[in-house]
């Protein structure tokens, strides 16, 4: 989610929150990188499913966040807010004679937050 392409170890740039004439909020470093081997092992044999085995090695997960909030007068503000981190990604697609099996990724987050700035 809004990593650096080339290392997922930095933002791609920052994300606007909230901005109106008195108050901007960014976050200015957020990102959240995800490193994982998928694997999938299955055994067949004479037409019969013996084994199958599916799932993540290796994981590793890097991220940041950091907001910059500027205030021009005193002034309060909440927010409640769905960002959807990373939109649904199909991992794996594919049948097992007419059984479908899919696999996705998803990471949706709820942000709320309260401030009061005095300037």
């Amino acid at each position: 989610m809004n990593a650096d392409t080339s290392t997922c170890n930095s933002a791609a740039g920052p994300i606007p929150i909230y901005s109106n004439d008195y108050l901007s909020i960014e976050c200015s470093n957020c990102f959240l990188g995800f490193e994982v081997d998928v694997f999938l092992q299955m055994s067949i044999r004479w037409f019969h499913l013996h084994s199958l085995a599916a799932g993540f090695r290796n994981m590793g997960v890097n991220g940041a966040m950091v907001f910059d909030m500027q205030a021009h007068t005193a002034w309060s503000a909440g927010i409640s807010k769905q960002l959807q981190v990373v939109q649904p990604k199909t991992i794996l697609s594919f049948h097992i004679g007419v059984i479908p099996i899919k696999i996705w990724f998803e990471v949706p987050v709820q942000l709320s937050a309260d401030a009061n700035f005095q300037v």
